[in-house]
């Protein structure tokens, strides 16, 4: 290897070496916190960890981007961080909240959002933690927002948060659900309380089938290769072909090769684009 293209390569895997460093302080970060958090509730140890886990295999179900479902996931860890401002007295109650007491307790979704959102490496979260608690029909807070206009992360972390809270122990509640019971018990409010997508989502973890429901809203899924080599077989042998391939440069080759397949939908045509891309390459040489 020359010594120029060497010290390039000890340079991006550097790059790489601190950029996973990062991520991992930031993720031990987001866990003291939502640790931090719980403990001020004692019926709800590691609730915080254990929503933020289910939100982001929730994503990954339904095949968002990997920066949605990581989005997803801190916003899971900090979706109660507005608690902080709820008293103890009503914070560790034990037993059903009153009116009032519930009056105040809704309040801690924007309280946490309001913290989230003045700090520019978390603002894109601060929306998720702040309508968390809305309901697909318009019945929850603080908003009242219904349907497709609750953010697409928050319905997944009003999805997760309710199934960690209804399969844990209360004081007040003699015994937790099994997780099978908590998915039935969220899936007969589908449509109503969440997003039947989502829900959907659940019951596949759980290896239960789908739920028949009309008038699904879309599910702002990504391009993925497993989803394309799915709906297309024959794609999978162009996939092949870029992999050995060392004709042009590879990363123009792919966003070209792509934006073939998404304007065409047809790998026929990838394929085609491919074999110009290599013809041209070898005459150009």
């Amino acid at each position: 290897m020359a010594p120029g293209l060497f010290g390039f390569v000890l340079a991006v895997r550097g790059n790489v070496a601190d950029a996973q460093r990062q991520t991992l302080l930031k993720d031990q970060t987001l866990d003291l916190a939502a640790q931090a958090l719980d403990a001020r509730d004692r019926y709800t140890e590691s609730h915080s960890i254990r929503v933020a886990d289910l939100a982001a295999r929730l994503g990954e179900q339904l095949e968002l981007g990997d920066r949605e479902v990581e989005s997803i996931r801190t916003a899971g860890s900090l979706h109660d961080l507005g608690k902080i401002g709820i008293r103890d007295d009503i914070l560790n109650k034990p037993g059903p909240l009153s009116e009032e007491e519930w009056e105040i307790m809704r309040r801690h979704p924007d309280i946490g959002a309001d913290m989230i959102a003045q700090h520019s490496a978390l603002a894109e979260v601060a929306p998720l933690v702040r309508h968390h608690h809305e309901r697909w029909d318009g019945s929850g807070y603080p908003a009242g927002l219904r349907g497709d206009v609750i953010p697409f992360g928050a319905r997944i972390l009003s999805v997760a948060d309710s199934f960690d809270t209804i399969t844990g122990a209360r004081l007040y509640r003699k015994s937790a659900m099994t997780p099978i019971e908590g998915v039935e018990d969220i899936s007969r409010r589908a449509n109503h309380w969440y997003d039947p997508n989502v829900v959907d989502a659940l019951r596949e973890l759980h290896g239960l089938k789908p739920l028949e429901v009309t008038n699904r809203p879309d599910v702002p899924r990504r391009i993925t290769t497993l989803r394309v080599l799915r709906s297309n077989p024959g794609f999978s042998s162009l996939v092949a072909a870029i992999g050995v391939s060392s004709l042009g440069d590879p990363l123009t080759q792919v966003a070209t090769l792509v934006t073939v397949y998404l304007a065409t939908k047809d790998a026929r045509y990838v394929a085609l684009a491919f074999i110009v891309q290599a013809v041209a390459t070898i005459v150009m040489t």
